[in-house]
């Protein structure tokens, strides 16, 4: 057994999370690393076709004679982005699990993580179609209403505006106060193996009851990860704008190669992102755990 070994389940504070996360990070990174060149790589590439063929429809000025291509770019983008980001989540829970039972050594491949990698992917797909039909119920209930309502509403009037801020504000508000509790229902099949009715049971709970905590953790790891993505896809933004202003076309390697670096920081930056909230979830559930005892 390692003796210095970061053990999952143990209440934290902020920067104790940051500490473990780190220390994880940089006991297995060669794990981690090795594991996401199986499929990270291609499903990258693909990423990067689409993201590519995207902005530049995107940019296009002539927009109408890019929507088609840029609808076809889009569904590539999704595709890619669902299963990137579920094999990243699988394999990285898969290392985690591997890690708190003592099974995980420098050797550590797809033969021995598979197996857990996947139930993790198949889960998470299955329970972001349960939050993906409730998200379309809730569009289209909102959708029957506005129909119902703007024939009687001057749509330019004043009254009308003040209701659809009003409207969009505590939708808002309800997304905010909804965040924890989303982000954590996913934690359980990462970090545990939960099933799906488990995951949300506990996620749900754990995230409202730790609102503030869970929440500063999102903001705190959504920002450092977006500045990461914007760093290095800020010289593919700046290179496509300029070729598309001055009249010429991207020359595709070029664009490839620029788009492909920040597709790179997605891969291998998303596992720490998974890894600093599943020390939020493994804390406020080893304090959870230590109340009801």
């Amino acid at each position: 057994m390692d003796s210095d070994k970061i053990n999952l389940f143990k209440e934290r504070i902020l920067g104790e999370r940051f500490s473990a996360t780190a220390g994880f990070t940089r006991k297995n990174w060669k794990i981690i690393a090795k594991n996401l060149l199986y499929a990270g790589i291609p499903l990258a590439l693909i990423f990067s076709v689409g993201m590519h063929i995207y902005m530049k429809a995107a940019y296009s000025i002539a927009y109408t004679q890019s929507f088609t291509e840029l609808f076809i770019a889009y569904g590539i983008v999704m595709f890619a982005s669902i299963l990137l980001s579920l094999f990243i989540s699988g394999i990285t829970g898969a290392i985690m699990q591997k890690y708190q039972s003592d099974e995980l050594n420098k050797k550590s491949g797809w033969a021995e993580l598979g197996k857990t990698a996947l139930r993790i992917m198949k889960n998470l797909f299955l329970q972001g179609l349960i939050f993906y039909f409730i998200f379309l119920v809730i569009i289209l209930c909102i959708g029957i209403i506005a129909a119902f309502i703007t024939p009687e509403l001057d749509t330019e009037a004043p009254a009308t505006i003040m209701l659809i801020l009003a409207i969009m504000s505590i939708l808002s508000l309800i997304i905010l106060a909804l965040a924890p509790s989303l982000t954590m229902m996913f934690m359980p099949i990462i970090i545990e193996n939960k099933s799906i009715e488990e995951s949300i049971k506990k996620g749900f709970r754990l995230g409202f009851k730790y609102w503030g905590s869970t929440l500063i953790t999102i903001l705190l790891g959504g920002i450092i990860y977006l500045v990461f993505f914007s760093v290095f896809f800020l010289p593919y933004s700046i290179y496509l704008g300029l070729s598309i202003a001055l009249g010429g076309n991207a020359n595709f390697i070029v664009s490839f190669i620029l788009m492909f670096l920040p597709s790179l920081v997605l891969l291998f930056t998303m596992p720490i992102h998974i890894i600093f909230l599943g020390f939020q979830y493994c804390s406020i559930a080893k304090k959870e755990e230590e109340a009801l005892h």
